[in-house]
């Protein structure tokens, strides 16, 4: 059974994280096998940090710290070293050659302690039996995701889904931070640190009520919605999907008539109007019935996202089902 809650807001912090690591590194100068020192891996990953900004204030002001304290800790990080890291000036910071070298070492490093962070999480989260999927009201209906949910089940019943609902702005923050093993998205989007599977690709339509003059025509054009009121949902809600599917009306529509309820295409007839929507979206909610738009192209997409990092072994199967579902023909619709 598939349970529906809220946004979720599970924000924990590693217990008994330790405050520092260290590396053994040679000092320049010193002979082989003498002279070993420790070096601390958070100095490190400061010295990343200034090396992608050059600038000490911006590092200080993304990492949350002191700049007088950010500088003292480069500083010992280059003491310890025995080589300069940056060439500094009251208004220029620059990369020495020594520097640049150890940079690219050291960014891989930081990589890895990131990797190895999100793990810790991962395991410190994970419930092997449990996955926390984001689902945003407007796919909760989507035939490509009940597809899917339905596979799954039948290959791995043991595991339970658990539906998270809201908007996906908000959705996609606790995506990234963790909250939530995968989402459902829709809508041109920032890709970085994501995977994406695309479950279903179609055509943007028209939405008429039932009594609306224009299902008489054989073919709707954009022409025939100009000057007519359109039915919208707030923009806040997913501003990518709203531009894709309303930005084709600029210019046309008489009004735009914001409606809060996910299914913003149920009360057309009480204003006379029209809406736009996905092709791949539910055709049984309102009363609305859809036509293709002859000179309209747009395109939208259902996907799927997961953060680009270690998943646990349920949301490996989970993927690997998206995967199959979206390689597989696409549902017959009923006209």
């Amino acid at each position: 059974m598939l349970r529906i809650r809220e946004n979720p807001r599970v924000f924990r912090e590693l217990p008994g994280a330790a405050n520092s690591c260290s590396l053994d590194v040679m000092p320049a100068g010193s002979p082989r096998g003498q002279g070993v020192m420790k070096i601390d891996v958070n100095q490190l990953l400061h010295f990343v940090a200034v090396a992608n900004d050059l600038s000490f204030r911006k590092a200080a002001d993304r990492l949350n710290l002191a700049q007088p304290w950010l500088s003292r800790q480069i500083g010992k990080l280059e003491t310890q070293l025995g080589f300069k890291l940056f060439i500094r000036t009251t208004r220029h910071v620059e990369l020495t050659k020594k520097g640049e070298r150890l940079l690219l070492r050291a960014r891989m490093m930081a990589r890895e302690v990131e990797a190895t962070r999100s793990l810790a999480t991962l395991l410190v989260r994970e419930e092997p039996n449990k996955l926390r999927i984001g689902v945003p009201f407007f796919a909760l209906y989507v035939r490509d995701r009940l597809r899917l949910f339905d596979a799954f089940h039948d290959k791995h019943p043991n595991i339970k889904l658990e539906i998270c609902t809201g908007d996906q702005t908000q959705l996609r923050v606790d995506l990234m931070n963790g909250d939530l093993d995968g989402l459902f998205s829709s809508g041109p989007l920032d890709e970085a640190g994501l995977d994406i599977i695309t479950l279903s690709e179609r055509k943007v339509e028209v939405v008429l009520h039932s009594s609306d003059p224009l299902l008489r025509k054989n073919a709707i054009t954009l022409s025939d919605l100009s000057g007519r009121t359109a039915v919208v949902f707030p923009r806040h809600v997913n501003s990518g999907l709203y531009d894709e599917l309303f930005g084709i009306l600029e210019g046309l529509a008489g009004k735009m008539l914001e409606q809060t309820d996910f299914s913003y295409t149920s009360r057309l007839e009480d204003f006379n109007a029209f809406s736009i929507v996905p092709g791949w979206s539910p055709h049984g909610l309102g009363n609305g019935m859809r036509r293709p738009i002859l000179d309209v192209q747009q395109v939208s997409r259902f996907q799927l996202l997961k953060r680009r990092t270690v998943q646990s072994e349920a949301m490996e199967d989970f993927w690997q089902t998206a995967k199959d579902v979206a390689a597989a023909p696409p549902l017959v619709r009923a006209a």
